[in-house]
């Protein structure tokens, strides 16, 4: 094994030099994560000062005080890291030299705590998934550059047409984009995102909401996948394996795991395409999150109604005596806590009345509310509680990491270390037959196969992917695939 600090990033310029593609490592900063994934910083210097020695990054600091003297700063005046190129090598080599051994010695101080907890083979483990997600940022998708200025203008073409039906239904000028006067042709005090989805859904709030994510379109993902891309229109995400404390894969920059689901408004999954000779497919783990709920929970009338293949919602529904949209609300929420004051809100009624639908939901499906107790009082018992593959997600004093939270840590973070070891082994068996992972959206994998391989790749990806015999329910995947990711579902 090879260590390294981000070894993620230094693999990406190792292989430019010729580096073997299937190395094996093992990350310190993702050691660091597994350790205690609630630390304020992963920087290696930053820890070795607070575990190795005080003065760890004494380096460091002359290594800024140089960049200083030699102009090499940023828009602020403060040291430019990424200029250090520019410094003559002996200058650098203080700094260079103490990355190796603060490395080392970061690596001893984690193999005893990891060891001490039986959690090495976790720590190999999230190094396969390392290179995995290392492959994946070298390829990038591939965008549809062309595209883009279309959308764009028959976008703003729209933004127009809303400007001049908000000017005639006010009778005067507007400006859509001051709150203060939306505010007052509304007659509301609030016209934030969330104070627009609890108003009457008259005309007129239905065109703000429109505006703005037209808007948001142009601005957060139309523009920014232009700019991002490069000259040959492969856009590179920034993701990051120690970027939540649940151990879900962050995808930053541009954020891919947020991508609207509103294909109406937003046509930005159309835009990410599959190469010449491919297809985009894309596997989900069907219903992850409520099946983890029930299989932690006990909860087997829950598990009964998934199992039968109907609408959770329309069972839901009328198995509890509730409406629709409460029985669907409750679904998505109640696995991780909700009280009758948030499911009030949510649903525009009495907090009395919430916390009726609160009692059935309960008395029908108790599985959940002990799943949440049990959770907390183990949290609080061990200061953490133990994910699917004895992962730790930890509650440390002085942290914000309220035990509350516990039973959808536990949830969202099983499904994140079944996602993550499913997403290791479909780059590691499916690269030789030209099947390329490209990005991994929560607990979905979106990757390239070759067009003659569609057929048998449905199979490897079950194969791979699904798990049938570990938990309460099956975790099975929904597959489907197309010539961009809006097809691909």
């Amino acid at each position: 094994f090879q260590i390294g600090w981000n070894y993620n990033f230094d693999l990406s310029f190792l292989w430019k030099d010729g580096m073997r593609h299937d190395v094996q490592i093992r990350d310190g900063m993702l050691d660091h994560h597994l350790c205690n994934e609630n630390a304020k910083s992963f920087a290696l210097k930053t820890l070795a000062v607070n575990y190795i020695h005080p003065e760890a990054n004494r380096s460091e600091k002359m290594l800024e005080r140089l960049l200083v003297e030699h102009m090499l700063v940023n828009e602020k005046g403060e040291p430019d890291k990424s200029k250090m190129w520019m410094l003559p090598p002996e200058q650098v080599a203080p700094y260079a030299v103490d990355d190796v051994i603060l490395t080392y010695l970061m690596d001893n101080f984690h193999k005893k705590i990891l060891e001490g907890q039986g959690l090495m083979s976790v720590s190999y483990g999230v190094g396969r998934y390392s290179v995995a997600v290392a492959h994946m940022i070298r390829r990038g998708l591939l965008v549809d550059t062309e595209k883009i200025p279309e959308i764009i203008r028959e976008t703003r073409h729209e933004i127009m047409d809303i400007w001049h039906i908000a000017r005639e239904k006010a009778g005067r000028p507007i400006n859509l984009d001051s709150p203060k006067q939306v505010a007052n042709w509304l007659g509301v005090q609030s016209t934030s995102e969330k104070a627009l989805s609890r108003m009457r859904q008259t005309e007129h709030v239905r065109l703000i909401q429109r505006y703005r994510k037209l808007n948001k379109g142009i601005n957060s993902y139309y523009k920014k996948m232009m700019e991002m891309a490069d000259d040959e229109g492969n856009l590179r995400c920034d993701m990051r394996l120690h970027g939540t404390i649940s151990g879900r894969i962050a995808v930053r920059n541009p954020p891919l795991q947020s991508l609207p689901t509103d294909t109406s408004l937003y046509r930005v999954k159309s835009l990410l395409i599959a190469r010449p000779g491919y297809k985009l497919l894309q596997a989900d783990y069907s219903q992850a999150e409520i099946k983890i709920a029930c299989h932690y929970g006990r909860e087997t009338a829950m598990a009964k109604v998934v199992a039968s293949g109907q609408n959770m919602h329309d069972v839901v529904s009328k198995e509890v005596g509730i409406p629709r949209d409460a029985a669907k609300r409750l679904n998505f929420s109640v696995i991780y806590g909700v009280g009758a004051r948030t499911l009030g809100l949510n649903l525009d009624i009495p907090e009395e009345e919430a916390a009726r639908y609160l009692g059935r939901y309960h008395a029908k499906y108790p599985g959940f509310k002990r799943l949440y107790n049990e959770s907390q009082k183990f949290a609080e018992r061990n200061g953490y509680i133990d994910l699917y593959t004895g992962r730790r997600r930890h509650f440390n004093a002085g942290y914000s990491s309220p035990e509350h939270k516990a039973s959808s840590n536990l949830i969202q973070g099983t499904v994140a270390e079944i996602t993550r070891e499913a997403q290791t082994r479909l780059h590691e068996e499916l690269e030789s037959y030209g099947i390329h992972q490209l990005l991994q959206v929560h607990d979905s994998a979106i990757m390239e196969v070759p067009e003659d391989k569609i057929t048998v790749a449905y199979e490897y990806v079950r194969e791979i992917m699904e798990i049938r015999n570990k938990f309460i329910l099956p975790m099975t995947v929904d597959i489907g695939h197309g010539n961009n990711l809006e097809e691909a579902k």
